[in-house]
Protein backbone atom coordinates (compact mmCIF):
# COMPACT_ATOMS: atom_id res chain seq x y z
CA UNK A 1 0.00 0.00 0.00
CA UNK A 2 1.29 3.49 -0.99
CA UNK A 3 -0.14 6.53 1.38
CA UNK A 4 0.74 10.38 0.34
CA UNK A 5 1.30 12.43 3.07
CA UNK A 6 -0.17 15.70 1.94
CA UNK A 7 1.72 17.78 4.37
CA UNK A 8 5.19 17.26 2.60
CA UNK A 9 4.24 16.07 -0.73
CA UNK A 10 5.73 12.65 0.00
CA UNK A 11 5.13 9.38 -0.54
CA UNK A 12 5.59 6.57 1.71
CA UNK A 13 5.84 2.71 1.09
CA UNK A 14 3.89 0.87 3.84
CA UNK A 15 4.59 -2.30 2.35
CA UNK A 16 7.86 -2.66 2.71
CA UNK A 17 8.20 0.48 5.26
CA UNK A 18 10.66 2.31 3.40
CA UNK A 19 9.76 6.23 2.47
CA UNK A 20 10.06 6.84 -0.76
CA UNK A 21 11.12 10.45 -0.85
CA UNK A 22 12.34 11.86 -3.84
CA UNK A 23 9.72 11.22 -5.60
CA UNK A 24 7.88 14.21 -4.09
CA UNK A 25 10.46 16.76 -4.28
CA UNK A 26 11.33 19.23 -7.17
CA UNK A 27 15.26 20.03 -7.07
CA UNK A 28 17.12 19.86 -3.66
CA UNK A 29 15.75 18.11 -1.01
CA UNK A 30 14.34 19.69 1.77
CA UNK A 31 14.33 18.53 5.32
CA UNK A 32 11.69 16.96 6.35
CA UNK A 33 10.29 15.49 9.97
CA UNK A 34 11.23 11.90 10.04
CA UNK A 35 10.97 9.05 12.28
CA UNK A 36 13.57 5.48 11.75
CA UNK A 37 12.19 2.61 14.01
CA UNK A 38 13.72 -0.73 14.16
CA UNK A 39 17.84 0.76 13.78
CA UNK A 40 20.39 -1.10 14.53
CA UNK A 41 22.38 1.94 16.07
CA UNK A 42 26.37 2.98 16.24
CA UNK A 43 26.32 6.60 17.71
CA UNK A 44 29.74 6.58 17.40
CA UNK A 45 32.85 4.33 16.58
CA UNK A 46 33.57 1.84 19.57
CA UNK A 47 30.02 1.79 20.49
CA UNK A 48 28.05 -1.45 20.86
CA UNK A 49 24.87 -1.33 18.21
CA UNK A 50 21.86 -0.34 20.05
CA UNK A 51 17.88 -0.90 18.40
CA UNK A 52 16.01 2.34 18.85
CA UNK A 53 14.19 4.86 17.25
CA UNK A 54 15.68 8.44 15.85
CA UNK A 55 13.24 11.20 15.66
CA UNK A 56 14.56 14.13 12.88
CA UNK A 57 13.07 17.57 13.11
CA UNK A 58 14.22 20.25 11.43
CA UNK A 59 17.27 18.77 9.69
CA UNK A 60 18.69 17.66 13.60
CA UNK A 61 18.38 14.30 15.50
CA UNK A 62 15.78 15.33 17.86
CA UNK A 63 15.56 12.25 20.40
CA UNK A 64 16.46 8.67 20.16
CA UNK A 65 14.86 6.08 21.62
CA UNK A 66 11.50 7.75 21.49
CA UNK A 67 7.74 6.31 20.71
CA UNK A 68 6.43 7.34 17.88
CA UNK A 69 4.78 10.88 17.66
CA UNK A 70 1.38 11.28 17.70
CA UNK A 71 1.20 13.83 14.72
CA UNK A 72 1.45 13.16 11.21
CA UNK A 73 5.13 12.44 10.57
CA UNK A 74 7.10 10.56 8.00
CA UNK A 75 8.80 6.88 8.18
CA UNK A 76 11.19 4.73 8.02
CA UNK A 77 11.29 0.98 9.17
CA UNK A 78 15.13 0.49 9.36
CA UNK A 79 14.04 -3.31 9.71
CA UNK A 80 17.15 -4.39 11.74
CA UNK A 81 19.35 -2.92 9.70
CA UNK A 82 22.51 -1.20 10.91
CA UNK A 83 22.47 3.13 10.83
CA UNK A 84 25.30 5.55 11.05
CA UNK A 85 26.17 9.05 10.87
CA UNK A 86 26.74 10.26 6.91
CA UNK A 87 30.09 8.96 5.82
CA UNK A 88 32.94 11.06 4.31
CA UNK A 89 34.75 10.98 1.31
CA UNK A 90 37.68 13.04 1.36
CA UNK A 91 39.49 12.56 -1.74
CA UNK A 92 36.98 13.54 -4.54
CA UNK A 93 37.43 14.77 -7.66
CA UNK A 94 34.75 16.99 -9.76
CA UNK A 95 35.97 16.76 -13.07
CA UNK A 96 33.99 14.36 -15.28
CA UNK A 97 32.74 15.78 -18.26
CA UNK A 98 28.87 14.42 -17.54
CA UNK A 99 28.71 16.94 -14.37
CA UNK A 100 27.85 19.67 -16.97
CA UNK A 101 24.85 17.65 -18.44
CA UNK A 102 23.54 15.30 -15.70
CA UNK A 103 24.68 16.89 -12.51
CA UNK A 104 22.27 15.48 -10.60
CA UNK A 105 22.89 11.82 -11.66
CA UNK A 106 26.65 12.14 -10.93
CA UNK A 107 26.03 13.13 -7.79
CA UNK A 108 24.09 10.37 -6.98
CA UNK A 109 25.71 7.45 -8.50
CA UNK A 110 29.23 8.89 -7.44
CA UNK A 111 28.18 10.22 -3.62
CA UNK A 112 25.18 10.08 -2.68
CA UNK A 113 24.10 6.00 -3.34
CA UNK A 114 27.16 5.25 -1.50
CA UNK A 115 26.15 7.15 1.77
CA UNK A 116 28.54 10.29 1.39
CA UNK A 117 27.05 13.20 3.03
CA UNK A 118 30.56 15.16 2.94
CA UNK A 119 33.25 15.28 0.57
CA UNK A 120 36.27 17.01 0.21
CA UNK A 121 37.02 17.82 -3.25
CA UNK A 122 41.07 17.42 -3.96
CA UNK A 123 41.57 19.27 -6.87
CA UNK A 124 38.77 20.34 -9.44
CA UNK A 125 38.31 23.61 -11.37
CA UNK A 126 37.94 25.79 -8.30
CA UNK A 127 35.03 27.93 -9.38
CA UNK A 128 33.27 25.14 -11.23
CA UNK A 129 33.28 23.03 -7.71
CA UNK A 130 31.87 26.36 -5.41
CA UNK A 131 28.96 26.83 -8.08
CA UNK A 132 27.95 22.93 -7.48
CA UNK A 133 28.27 23.57 -3.73
CA UNK A 134 26.14 26.86 -4.55
CA UNK A 135 23.33 24.92 -6.11
CA UNK A 136 23.34 22.50 -3.77
CA UNK A 137 23.14 24.81 -0.69
CA UNK A 138 20.22 26.54 -2.71
CA UNK A 139 18.03 23.14 -3.65
CA UNK A 140 18.51 23.40 -7.02
CA UNK A 141 20.98 19.91 -6.42
CA UNK A 142 21.00 16.82 -4.04
CA UNK A 143 24.23 16.27 -3.00
CA UNK A 144 26.57 15.94 -0.20
CA UNK A 145 28.08 18.97 1.74
CA UNK A 146 31.15 20.34 -0.13
CA UNK A 147 34.56 21.23 1.26
CA UNK A 148 37.68 22.14 -1.38
CA UNK A 149 41.65 21.48 -0.86
CA UNK A 150 42.14 23.53 -4.12
CA UNK A 151 45.19 24.89 -5.99
CA UNK A 152 46.74 21.52 -7.31
CA UNK A 153 50.51 23.35 -7.18
CA UNK A 154 53.29 21.58 -8.91
CA UNK A 155 56.91 21.93 -9.53
CA UNK A 156 57.98 23.76 -12.45
CA UNK A 157 57.58 21.54 -15.34
CA UNK A 158 55.43 19.30 -13.30
CA UNK A 159 52.31 18.64 -14.70
CA UNK A 160 51.55 15.17 -14.52
CA UNK A 161 51.67 12.93 -17.37
CA UNK A 162 48.16 11.65 -17.01
CA UNK A 163 46.72 15.05 -17.48
CA UNK A 164 45.79 16.97 -20.39
CA UNK A 165 46.49 20.49 -19.25
CA UNK A 166 48.86 21.84 -17.15
CA UNK A 167 48.86 22.69 -13.39
CA UNK A 168 49.80 26.15 -12.60
CA UNK A 169 53.44 26.13 -11.11
CA UNK A 170 55.50 27.21 -7.77
CA UNK A 171 58.85 28.28 -8.75
CA UNK A 172 60.05 30.21 -5.56
CA UNK A 173 58.58 30.63 -1.82
CA UNK A 174 57.58 34.16 -2.78
CA UNK A 175 55.37 32.84 -5.43
CA UNK A 176 53.55 29.72 -3.34
CA UNK A 177 52.69 32.63 -0.73
CA UNK A 178 51.23 35.01 -3.48
CA UNK A 179 49.49 32.01 -5.30
CA UNK A 180 47.90 30.19 -1.71
CA UNK A 181 46.96 33.67 -0.62
CA UNK A 182 44.65 34.30 -3.96
CA UNK A 183 43.55 30.54 -3.95
CA UNK A 184 42.29 30.80 -0.55
CA UNK A 185 40.79 34.56 -1.26
CA UNK A 186 38.95 33.24 -3.91
CA UNK A 187 36.81 30.95 -1.96
CA UNK A 188 39.46 27.47 -1.55
CA UNK A 189 38.58 26.09 2.51
CA UNK A 190 42.32 24.81 1.90
CA UNK A 191 45.09 24.09 -0.29
CA UNK A 192 46.63 21.26 -1.97
CA UNK A 193 50.29 20.74 -3.62
CA UNK A 194 52.03 18.24 -5.89
CA UNK A 195 55.17 17.42 -3.56
CA UNK A 196 55.63 14.69 -6.19
CA UNK A 197 54.39 14.17 -9.87
CA UNK A 198 54.32 12.06 -12.11
CA UNK A 199 55.98 12.53 -15.47
CA UNK A 200 57.19 8.73 -16.59
CA UNK A 201 58.30 5.05 -14.92
CA UNK A 202 61.40 6.64 -14.10
CA UNK A 203 60.92 10.25 -13.70
CA UNK A 204 58.97 12.14 -11.25
CA UNK A 205 58.92 16.11 -10.74
CA UNK A 206 59.70 16.87 -7.11
CA UNK A 207 58.83 20.86 -5.73
CA UNK A 208 61.70 22.08 -3.72
CA UNK A 209 61.26 22.19 0.02
CA UNK A 210 61.95 25.42 0.19
CA UNK A 211 58.61 25.87 -1.58
CA UNK A 212 56.56 23.27 0.05
CA UNK A 213 57.38 25.05 3.70
CA UNK A 214 56.76 28.43 2.35
CA UNK A 215 53.29 27.02 0.94
CA UNK A 216 52.53 25.00 4.59
CA UNK A 217 53.38 28.64 6.51
CA UNK A 218 51.36 30.40 4.32
CA UNK A 219 48.64 28.33 4.68
CA UNK A 220 48.78 27.40 8.31
CA UNK A 221 48.89 31.66 8.82
CA UNK A 222 45.24 31.30 6.80
CA UNK A 223 44.60 28.51 9.52
CA UNK A 224 44.00 26.22 6.84
CA UNK A 225 44.90 22.60 6.08
CA UNK A 226 47.69 21.89 3.28
CA UNK A 227 46.93 18.53 1.20
CA UNK A 228 49.79 17.24 -0.70
CA UNK A 229 50.18 14.56 -3.42
CA UNK A 230 53.68 12.76 -2.93
CA UNK A 231 54.04 10.78 -5.97
CA UNK A 232 57.02 9.23 -4.24
CA UNK A 233 59.65 8.63 -1.23
CA UNK A 234 61.00 11.99 -1.36
CA UNK A 235 57.98 13.83 -2.60
CA UNK A 236 56.31 12.36 0.93
CA UNK A 237 59.40 13.08 3.04
CA UNK A 238 59.70 16.89 1.70
CA UNK A 239 55.94 17.36 2.48
CA UNK A 240 56.29 16.03 6.05
CA UNK A 241 59.45 18.02 6.74
CA UNK A 242 56.93 21.11 6.07
CA UNK A 243 54.51 19.72 8.38
CA UNK A 244 51.60 18.99 5.64
CA UNK A 245 48.66 18.36 7.24
CA UNK A 246 47.63 15.73 4.64
CA UNK A 247 48.40 13.13 2.80
CA UNK A 248 46.83 12.04 -0.35
CA UNK A 249 47.65 8.62 -1.55
CA UNK A 250 50.18 6.02 -0.15
CA UNK A 251 54.03 5.81 -1.93
CA UNK A 252 54.48 2.13 -3.23
CA UNK A 253 57.04 2.75 -5.32
CA UNK A 254 59.04 3.02 -2.50
CA UNK A 255 58.31 0.22 0.01
CA UNK A 256 57.88 0.35 3.74
CA UNK A 257 57.28 4.18 5.44
CA UNK A 258 59.87 3.13 8.25
CA UNK A 259 59.74 3.92 11.48
CA UNK A 260 61.06 7.29 11.85
CA UNK A 261 58.81 8.75 9.45
CA UNK A 262 56.16 7.17 10.93
CA UNK A 263 57.14 8.60 14.30
CA UNK A 264 57.41 12.43 12.52
CA UNK A 265 54.03 12.11 10.88
CA UNK A 266 52.13 10.77 14.34
CA UNK A 267 54.05 13.40 15.98
CA UNK A 268 52.72 15.68 13.67
CA UNK A 269 49.51 14.43 13.47
CA UNK A 270 49.74 14.19 9.62
CA UNK A 271 46.16 12.51 7.84
CA UNK A 272 47.31 9.80 5.77
CA UNK A 273 44.39 8.88 2.79
CA UNK A 274 45.79 5.97 1.40
CA UNK A 275 43.15 5.82 -1.80
CA UNK A 276 44.55 1.84 -2.65
CA UNK A 277 42.39 1.06 -5.42
CA UNK A 278 43.38 3.72 -6.81
CA UNK A 279 46.75 1.52 -8.20
CA UNK A 280 44.93 -1.06 -10.00
CA UNK A 281 42.38 1.30 -11.91
CA UNK A 282 45.47 3.79 -12.76
CA UNK A 283 48.27 0.59 -13.93
CA UNK A 284 45.42 -1.40 -15.00
CA UNK A 285 44.49 1.45 -17.91
CA UNK A 286 48.10 1.92 -18.18
CA UNK A 287 48.20 -1.90 -19.28
CA UNK A 288 51.02 -2.72 -17.04
CA UNK A 289 51.62 -6.61 -16.09
CA UNK A 290 49.12 -8.08 -13.41
CA UNK A 291 52.29 -9.10 -10.77
CA UNK A 292 53.12 -5.34 -10.72
CA UNK A 293 49.61 -4.35 -10.17
CA UNK A 294 49.45 -6.57 -7.54
CA UNK A 295 52.86 -5.72 -6.13
CA UNK A 296 51.63 -1.86 -5.80
CA UNK A 297 48.47 -3.17 -4.19
CA UNK A 298 50.85 -5.00 -1.48
CA UNK A 299 53.15 -2.21 -0.89
CA UNK A 300 50.05 0.38 -0.45
CA UNK A 301 48.69 -2.19 2.07
CA UNK A 302 51.59 -2.37 4.11
CA UNK A 303 52.33 1.28 4.30
CA UNK A 304 48.47 1.43 5.54
CA UNK A 305 49.06 -1.30 7.56
CA UNK A 306 52.15 0.12 9.50
CA UNK A 307 50.37 3.46 10.25
CA UNK A 308 47.49 2.39 11.27
CA UNK A 309 49.38 -0.12 13.80
CA UNK A 310 50.95 2.81 15.21
CA UNK A 311 47.78 4.88 15.71
CA UNK A 312 47.88 7.18 12.72
CA UNK A 313 45.16 9.42 11.67
CA UNK A 314 43.63 7.90 8.41
CA UNK A 315 40.86 9.34 6.74
CA UNK A 316 38.87 7.73 4.00
CA UNK A 317 39.10 8.60 0.41
CA UNK A 318 38.99 7.50 -3.14
CA UNK A 319 40.06 9.91 -6.05
CA UNK A 320 36.39 8.83 -7.20
CA UNK A 321 35.64 11.39 -9.89
CA UNK A 322 39.31 11.32 -11.43
CA UNK A 323 38.77 7.18 -11.44
CA UNK A 324 35.49 6.65 -13.17
CA UNK A 325 34.59 3.31 -11.24
CA UNK A 326 32.57 4.93 -8.48
CA UNK A 327 31.93 2.14 -6.28
CA UNK A 328 34.38 2.23 -3.23
CA UNK A 329 33.66 -1.95 -2.22
CA UNK A 330 36.68 -2.52 -3.21
CA UNK A 331 38.43 0.13 -0.97
CA UNK A 332 37.11 -1.30 1.97
CA UNK A 333 38.38 -4.30 1.43
CA UNK A 334 42.02 -3.38 0.46
CA UNK A 335 41.69 -1.19 3.81
CA UNK A 336 39.74 -4.41 5.73
CA UNK A 337 43.62 -6.36 4.65
CA UNK A 338 45.62 -3.75 6.19
CA UNK A 339 44.49 -4.67 9.45
CA UNK A 340 41.33 -2.03 9.32
CA UNK A 341 38.12 -3.37 11.21
CA UNK A 342 34.53 -2.08 11.78
CA UNK A 343 35.04 0.45 14.33
CA UNK A 344 38.47 1.63 12.83
CA UNK A 345 36.72 1.80 9.31
CA UNK A 346 34.18 4.03 10.60
CA UNK A 347 36.52 6.31 12.20
CA UNK A 348 38.36 7.08 8.71
CA UNK A 349 34.40 7.58 7.43
CA UNK A 350 32.85 9.76 10.45
CA UNK A 351 34.93 11.05 13.49
CA UNK A 352 38.47 11.91 11.81
CA UNK A 353 37.24 13.80 8.53
CA UNK A 354 34.30 15.34 10.31
CA UNK A 355 36.17 16.84 13.34
CA UNK A 356 39.28 17.67 10.84
CA UNK A 357 37.92 18.95 8.05
CA UNK A 358 34.57 20.10 9.11
CA UNK A 359 34.32 20.73 12.58
CA UNK A 360 31.99 18.58 13.66
CA UNK A 361 31.77 15.28 15.75
CA UNK A 362 30.90 12.85 13.22
CA UNK A 363 28.46 11.30 15.44
CA UNK A 364 24.51 10.79 15.80
CA UNK A 365 23.67 12.80 18.67
CA UNK A 366 20.37 14.89 20.29
CA UNK A 367 20.86 18.22 18.92
CA UNK A 368 23.56 17.08 15.68
CA UNK A 369 22.68 16.88 12.58
CA UNK A 370 21.01 14.50 11.00
CA UNK A 371 23.33 12.96 7.98
CA UNK A 372 22.61 9.20 8.79
CA UNK A 373 23.39 5.85 6.41
CA UNK A 374 21.17 3.05 6.74
CA UNK A 375 22.95 -0.31 5.38
CA UNK A 376 21.76 -2.69 3.43
CA UNK A 377 24.07 -5.27 4.02
CA UNK A 378 26.29 -5.54 7.58
CA UNK A 379 29.34 -3.44 7.51
CA UNK A 380 30.45 -5.04 10.31
CA UNK A 381 30.90 -8.35 9.87
CA UNK A 382 31.74 -7.63 5.72
CA UNK A 383 33.80 -4.27 5.39
CA UNK A 384 33.06 -3.81 1.37
CA UNK A 385 29.15 -3.58 2.66
CA UNK A 386 30.18 0.04 3.65
CA UNK A 387 29.04 0.40 -0.04
CA UNK A 388 25.73 -1.12 -0.01
CA UNK A 389 23.68 1.76 0.85
CA UNK A 390 19.33 1.62 1.20
CA UNK A 391 18.95 5.45 2.55
CA UNK A 392 21.26 8.11 2.30
CA UNK A 393 19.95 10.93 4.90
CA UNK A 394 21.34 13.92 4.42
CA UNK A 395 20.28 17.38 7.43
CA UNK A 396 16.89 15.31 7.70
CA UNK A 397 16.60 14.64 3.84
CA UNK A 398 16.37 11.69 1.91
CA UNK A 399 18.64 11.82 -0.89
CA UNK A 400 18.88 8.49 -1.48
CA UNK A 401 16.47 5.27 -1.47
CA UNK A 402 17.96 2.29 -3.29
CA UNK A 403 14.04 0.99 -3.71
CA UNK A 404 13.13 3.62 -5.59
CA UNK A 405 16.57 4.00 -7.44
CA UNK A 406 16.40 0.47 -8.48
CA UNK A 407 15.75 0.13 -12.31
Amino acid sequence: MVEKNSAHGLFVSMGMGLTLALGGLTGGAAAQDLFIENALLVKSPGETPELTTILIRDGQIADLGSEPPRNRIDYIDAEGRLVTAGLWNSHVHFTTPALAETPQAVMTDMLLRYGFTSVVDTGSDLSQTLSLRERIENGELVGPRILTANGSFVAPGGSPAYLEFRLPELATPEAARAAINAVLDAGADHIKIMSGSFLSPTNTAHMDEEVICAAAETTHERERLIFSHPQSRMGLTRAVDCEVDVIVHTVPSDGPLGEDLIVQMRAQDTVLIPTLKLWRFELGRAQVPEFVIKQYETTSIGQLKEYHEAGGKIAFGTDTGYMSDYDPEAEYELMAKAGLEFDDLLVTLTTMPAEKFGGQSGTVEIGGPADLVIYDGNPVETPGDFAHVAFTIRQGAIVFDAESSAP
